[in-house]
């Protein structure tokens, strides 16, 4: 069972930002925070904190197992007005190398509602990096699933929960030869193009020409899991992806900054084509001038760079 604590105090060794979301009243921020379970024993636990738009407190929580890490990557709302925290929970000390899948759902004062862990089996691990929620008010995780039969190879994993955290579908996803499967799936973001049909953007790398870093696009009907189509991409500048957000218009944006330090939004169509793609530079000395860290998408429609 989670042991919830609401207040930092000498509890809290270590605190590590993750993202936020944005409701029309507040802020949620999630944060990964570590605490001496035993003397020699540290425990991971998610964070959150949140605020009204001024930065008054609402109200602070932290959850923790009092034997396994649970490793948060994501929050996002709910349609009941709440939260799901999604990521991953390992066992430090007897299987600290293969991951279960985690969600942990809330309500919208931080009260915690359910959790579910997606075990790992003895060749394959589950690790949730992101997730959406559909429109039928289910749940859309994505992340890698390491296959440690298979000389530890990594592929894309996607998953649809229903409301409750049940699994209605889920599929691996493994790209061809020049991509590189030993390298696992980086920097995974999600969202919705339409009613049915949810993007998925990450990074692969792929060995023509030596091991650089490509970005993947994948369509998947989220009702039945279908995959529309999956297209990979070969810029002049290695990019380093950020995440990904659509325009609301049924267009793919992908935030990230290329080689020469240049922040860059690459646009694509709701079928992956892409448009075109729009560079700037900041006025920050190096090393600050690695930029975008974080995209966060805002309400209306645009998005904030930090």
């Amino acid at each position: 069972d989670l042991v919830r604590s609401r207040g930092l105090g000498d509890v809290y060794k270590r605190q590590e930002f993750l993202n936020s979301t944005t409701s029309l009243t507040s802020h949620t921020m999630l944060y990964s925070t570590e605490s001496m379970a035993q003397p020699s024993l540290i425990i991971s636990g998610p964070y959150l904190v949140n605020t009204d738009y001024n930065g008054n407190l609402n109200w602070h929580v932290g959850m923790q197992d009092d034997t396994f890490d649970l490793e948060p990557s994501a929050i996002i709302n709910t349609q009941d007005g709440g939260y799901a925290i999604i990521g991953k929970m390992e066992d430090p000390v007897l299987n600290s190398n293969k991951e279960a899948g985690m969600i942990i759902k809330l309500d919208g004062n931080g009260n915690y509602m359910w959790d579910k862990f997606y075990r790992s089996t003895d060749t394959l691990g589950f690790h949730f990096d992101n997730g959406i929620e559909t429109p039928d008010g289910g749940i859309l995780v994505v992340g890698e699933a390491p296959l440690y039969h298979e000389n530890a190879k990594s592929y894309l994993l996607a998953a649809k929960m229903n409301s409750t955290g049940v699994v209605i579908w889920s599929k691996i996803l493994k790209l061809a030869t020049p991509i590189d499967p030993v390298i696992a799936p980086d920097k995974i973001s999600v969202g919705m193009l339409n009613n049915t049909d949810a993007f998925i953007s990450y990074e692969q790398h792929d060995t023509t020409g030596g091991n650089y870093k490509v970005p993947v696009l994948t369509s998947i009907n989220v009702n039945t899991g279908v995959n529309n189509w999956t297209k990979t991409y070969s810029f002049p500048s290695e990019p380093e992806l950020a995440r990904a957000t659509s325009d609301g218009k049924g267009n793919i944006l992908l935030h990230a900054m290329d080689s020469i330090d240049q922040s860059v939004i690459y646009r694509f169509d709701d079928n992956g084509n892409y448009i075109g793609a729009k560079s700037f530079m900041t006025n920050l000395p190096v090393p600050f001038s690695h930029f975008p860290f974080v995209t966060i998408p805002t309400i209306d429609g645009g998005f904030i760079h930090t």
